[in-house]
Protein backbone atom coordinates (compact mmCIF):
# COMPACT_ATOMS: atom_id res chain seq x y z
CA UNK A 1 0.00 0.00 0.00
CA UNK A 2 2.54 2.58 1.39
CA UNK A 3 4.96 1.80 -2.24
CA UNK A 4 2.08 2.59 -4.79
CA UNK A 5 0.62 4.90 -2.67
CA UNK A 6 -2.97 3.40 -2.78
CA UNK A 7 -5.57 2.73 -0.37
CA UNK A 8 -7.17 -1.03 -0.72
CA UNK A 9 -9.79 -1.87 1.47
CA UNK A 10 -11.19 -5.06 1.84
CA UNK A 11 -15.21 -5.52 1.65
CA UNK A 12 -17.46 -8.67 2.27
CA UNK A 13 -19.66 -9.94 -0.27
CA UNK A 14 -22.16 -12.42 0.97
CA UNK A 15 -22.58 -15.35 -1.01
CA UNK A 16 -25.65 -16.59 -2.72
CA UNK A 17 -27.69 -18.88 -0.86
CA UNK A 18 -26.22 -21.50 -3.30
CA UNK A 19 -22.86 -21.10 -2.42
CA UNK A 20 -20.93 -21.73 1.28
CA UNK A 21 -19.29 -19.30 3.65
CA UNK A 22 -18.62 -15.37 1.90
CA UNK A 23 -16.53 -14.13 -0.62
CA UNK A 24 -14.08 -11.59 -0.50
CA UNK A 25 -13.13 -8.50 -2.94
CA UNK A 26 -10.94 -5.27 -2.85
CA UNK A 27 -11.63 -2.03 -4.33
CA UNK A 28 -9.49 0.68 -5.06
CA UNK A 29 -10.52 3.69 -2.63
CA UNK A 30 -7.66 5.93 -3.06
CA UNK A 31 -4.76 6.50 -5.63
CA UNK A 32 -1.97 8.23 -5.96
CA UNK A 33 -2.29 11.51 -8.10
CA UNK A 34 -6.12 11.29 -7.60
CA UNK A 35 -7.93 15.08 -7.71
CA UNK A 36 -4.38 16.31 -7.86
CA UNK A 37 -3.03 14.91 -4.51
CA UNK A 38 0.47 13.72 -4.24
CA UNK A 39 -0.19 10.73 -1.79
CA UNK A 40 -3.10 9.22 0.19
CA UNK A 41 -2.40 8.20 3.78
CA UNK A 42 -3.81 7.10 7.33
CA UNK A 43 -7.13 5.20 5.90
CA UNK A 44 -9.58 4.73 8.36
CA UNK A 45 -13.26 2.51 7.86
CA UNK A 46 -16.58 2.37 9.40
CA UNK A 47 -19.94 1.59 8.32
CA UNK A 48 -23.20 4.00 9.09
CA UNK A 49 -26.52 2.97 10.83
CA UNK A 50 -27.60 3.73 7.39
CA UNK A 51 -25.47 0.54 5.94
CA UNK A 52 -22.80 3.06 3.80
CA UNK A 53 -19.22 2.62 4.36
CA UNK A 54 -16.91 5.68 5.23
CA UNK A 55 -13.69 5.65 4.19
CA UNK A 56 -11.37 8.71 5.33
CA UNK A 57 -7.97 9.22 4.87
CA UNK A 58 -5.75 12.35 4.93
CA UNK A 59 -4.66 13.61 1.11
CA UNK A 60 -1.28 14.83 1.49
CA UNK A 61 -0.74 17.42 -1.35
CA UNK A 62 2.64 18.71 -1.45
CA UNK A 63 4.27 15.20 -0.98
CA UNK A 64 4.05 11.76 0.93
CA UNK A 65 5.59 13.51 4.33
CA UNK A 66 3.96 13.72 7.45
CA UNK A 67 3.98 18.03 7.02
CA UNK A 68 2.48 20.36 4.82
CA UNK A 69 -0.76 21.12 3.15
CA UNK A 70 -2.68 18.25 3.99
CA UNK A 71 -6.50 17.86 4.32
CA UNK A 72 -8.73 15.27 5.83
CA UNK A 73 -11.09 13.67 2.92
CA UNK A 74 -13.93 11.18 2.86
CA UNK A 75 -15.09 8.55 -0.02
CA UNK A 76 -18.75 6.83 1.27
CA UNK A 77 -19.71 3.51 -0.87
CA UNK A 78 -23.91 2.69 -0.41
CA UNK A 79 -23.33 -0.60 -2.27
CA UNK A 80 -21.18 -2.78 0.06
CA UNK A 81 -17.71 -0.58 -1.55
CA UNK A 82 -17.99 -1.78 -4.63
CA UNK A 83 -18.14 1.59 -6.00
CA UNK A 84 -16.89 4.95 -4.43
CA UNK A 85 -18.01 8.68 -4.24
CA UNK A 86 -15.55 11.31 -5.21
CA UNK A 87 -13.98 12.78 -2.77
CA UNK A 88 -15.72 15.11 -0.19
CA UNK A 89 -13.36 17.18 1.89
CA UNK A 90 -14.14 17.11 5.26
CA UNK A 91 -11.66 19.63 6.93
CA UNK A 92 -8.96 21.71 4.50
CA UNK A 93 -7.27 24.34 7.02
CA UNK A 94 -5.09 25.79 4.52
CA UNK A 95 -1.71 24.91 4.21
CA UNK A 96 -1.59 23.12 7.89
CA UNK A 97 -2.05 19.80 8.29
CA UNK A 98 -5.11 17.62 9.21
CA UNK A 99 -4.65 14.15 10.30
CA UNK A 100 -5.26 11.03 11.78
CA UNK A 101 -9.00 10.70 11.23
CA UNK A 102 -10.52 8.06 14.00
CA UNK A 103 -14.61 7.69 13.17
CA UNK A 104 -16.99 5.96 15.47
CA UNK A 105 -20.66 5.65 14.89
CA UNK A 106 -22.55 6.54 17.92
CA UNK A 107 -26.51 4.19 18.49
CA UNK A 108 -28.28 7.62 17.41
CA UNK A 109 -26.39 7.65 13.73
CA UNK A 110 -24.25 10.52 14.46
CA UNK A 111 -20.43 10.26 12.95
CA UNK A 112 -17.58 11.27 15.54
CA UNK A 113 -14.29 11.95 14.04
CA UNK A 114 -11.57 12.62 16.52
CA UNK A 115 -8.26 13.81 14.59
CA UNK A 116 -4.61 16.42 14.99
CA UNK A 117 -4.03 19.76 13.62
CA UNK A 118 -0.52 20.82 13.20
CA UNK A 119 1.12 24.20 11.55
CA UNK A 120 2.31 22.63 8.10
CA UNK A 121 5.36 24.29 8.52
CA UNK A 122 6.24 21.97 11.90
CA UNK A 123 7.77 19.44 11.49
CA UNK A 124 6.94 16.01 13.82
CA UNK A 125 10.56 16.53 15.71
CA UNK A 126 10.33 20.10 16.26
CA UNK A 127 7.25 19.42 17.52
CA UNK A 128 9.06 16.66 20.03
CA UNK A 129 11.82 18.92 21.01
CA UNK A 130 9.73 21.76 21.86
CA UNK A 131 10.97 23.80 18.88
CA UNK A 132 7.99 24.63 16.61
CA UNK A 133 6.25 26.98 16.33
CA UNK A 134 3.15 25.57 17.60
CA UNK A 135 2.13 22.26 18.82
CA UNK A 136 0.29 19.30 17.53
CA UNK A 137 -3.54 19.81 19.30
CA UNK A 138 -6.95 17.65 19.03
CA UNK A 139 -10.45 17.72 17.27
CA UNK A 140 -13.56 16.62 17.33
CA UNK A 141 -16.18 17.14 14.40
CA UNK A 142 -19.54 15.15 13.23
CA UNK A 143 -21.86 14.46 10.68
CA UNK A 144 -25.36 13.80 11.32
CA UNK A 145 -26.30 13.07 7.25
CA UNK A 146 -24.52 9.84 6.95
CA UNK A 147 -21.04 11.43 6.12
CA UNK A 148 -22.10 13.92 3.38
CA UNK A 149 -21.62 17.01 5.07
CA UNK A 150 -19.48 18.07 8.67
CA UNK A 151 -19.79 20.21 11.30
CA UNK A 152 -17.11 23.11 11.78
CA UNK A 153 -14.01 21.18 13.77
CA UNK A 154 -13.80 22.31 17.80
CA UNK A 155 -10.66 21.92 19.48
CA UNK A 156 -10.66 19.57 22.61
CA UNK A 157 -6.48 19.68 23.31
CA UNK A 158 -7.56 21.00 26.46
CA UNK A 159 -9.38 18.34 27.71
CA UNK A 160 -7.37 15.58 25.94
CA UNK A 161 -3.83 15.93 26.40
CA UNK A 162 -1.43 17.07 29.20
CA UNK A 163 0.48 20.40 28.68
CA UNK A 164 4.02 18.46 29.04
CA UNK A 165 3.26 15.80 26.36
CA UNK A 166 4.82 17.39 23.09
CA UNK A 167 3.72 15.45 19.46
CA UNK A 168 0.43 14.00 19.96
CA UNK A 169 -1.56 11.23 17.45
CA UNK A 170 -4.80 9.82 17.19
CA UNK A 171 -5.40 6.33 15.80
CA UNK A 172 -4.55 5.55 13.37
CA UNK A 173 -7.85 3.40 12.42
CA UNK A 174 -11.33 3.27 13.95
CA UNK A 175 -12.51 4.25 17.60
CA UNK A 176 -14.90 2.25 19.93
CA UNK A 177 -18.48 2.59 21.23
CA UNK A 178 -18.69 0.28 23.93
CA UNK A 179 -21.93 -1.40 25.15
CA UNK A 180 -23.24 0.58 27.68
CA UNK A 181 -21.92 3.80 25.02
CA UNK A 182 -18.49 5.25 25.99
CA UNK A 183 -16.73 6.37 22.95
CA UNK A 184 -13.12 5.27 23.11
CA UNK A 185 -10.22 6.58 21.04
CA UNK A 186 -6.77 5.14 20.34
CA UNK A 187 -3.86 7.96 20.92
CA UNK A 188 -0.22 8.53 21.38
CA UNK A 189 1.87 11.05 22.96
CA UNK A 190 5.49 12.30 23.03
CA UNK A 191 7.21 12.53 26.06
CA UNK A 192 9.46 14.94 27.22
CA UNK A 193 12.11 14.83 29.77
CA UNK A 194 15.11 16.69 31.85
CA UNK A 195 17.33 15.67 28.71
CA UNK A 196 14.90 16.03 25.80
CA UNK A 197 12.60 14.43 24.25
CA UNK A 198 12.25 10.36 25.10
CA UNK A 199 10.17 8.50 23.01
CA UNK A 200 6.37 7.80 22.90
CA UNK A 201 3.57 6.14 24.48
CA UNK A 202 0.21 4.56 23.98
CA UNK A 203 -3.02 5.98 25.62
CA UNK A 204 -6.66 6.33 25.42
CA UNK A 205 -9.39 9.50 25.61
CA UNK A 206 -12.81 8.62 26.17
CA UNK A 207 -16.18 10.70 26.15
CA UNK A 208 -19.50 9.29 28.23
CA UNK A 209 -21.53 11.99 26.88
CA UNK A 210 -21.38 11.35 23.19
CA UNK A 211 -18.46 13.18 22.37
CA UNK A 212 -19.50 16.66 24.09
CA UNK A 213 -16.22 16.14 26.60
CA UNK A 214 -13.52 14.06 26.95
CA UNK A 215 -11.14 12.97 29.51
CA UNK A 216 -7.96 11.31 29.27
CA UNK A 217 -7.34 7.72 29.99
CA UNK A 218 -5.20 5.36 31.19
CA UNK A 219 -1.67 5.98 30.00
CA UNK A 220 0.81 3.07 28.68
CA UNK A 221 4.16 2.70 30.11
CA UNK A 222 5.47 2.94 26.51
CA UNK A 223 4.27 2.36 22.79
CA UNK A 224 3.32 4.39 19.98
CA UNK A 225 0.51 3.90 17.49
CA UNK A 226 -2.51 1.49 18.85
CA UNK A 227 -6.16 0.14 18.93
CA UNK A 228 -8.51 -0.78 21.11
CA UNK A 229 -11.13 -3.67 21.56
CA UNK A 230 -14.19 -4.40 24.25
CA UNK A 231 -13.20 -7.64 26.29
CA UNK A 232 -16.04 -9.92 26.72
CA UNK A 233 -18.76 -8.34 30.18
CA UNK A 234 -18.16 -5.12 28.30
CA UNK A 235 -14.35 -4.05 29.61
CA UNK A 236 -12.17 -2.22 27.98
CA UNK A 237 -8.65 -2.59 29.30
CA UNK A 238 -6.27 0.79 29.97
CA UNK A 239 -3.28 -0.33 31.28
CA UNK A 240 -1.05 -2.92 32.63
CA UNK A 241 -2.19 -2.45 36.42
CA UNK A 242 -5.27 -4.59 35.33
CA UNK A 243 -7.75 -0.95 35.83
CA UNK A 244 -10.72 -1.34 33.66
CA UNK A 245 -13.38 1.10 31.98
CA UNK A 246 -16.09 0.12 33.22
Amino acid sequence: MGIRSWILFPAVLMASACCHGTMLYTSTVFSKGEGGVHTYRIPAIAKSREGTLLAFAEARNDGSGDSGDIDLVLKRSTDGGRSWSEAITVWDAGSDVCGNPVPVVLGSGRILLVCTWNKGSDKEMAIHRRESEDTRRVFCLHSDDDGLSWSIPEEITGEVKDPEWTWYATGPGHGLLTKDGKVVIPCNHGVYGSEGPEGTVSHIIFSTDEGRSWNIGAVAPNGNECTVSELAGGKVPLEKSGKTLK
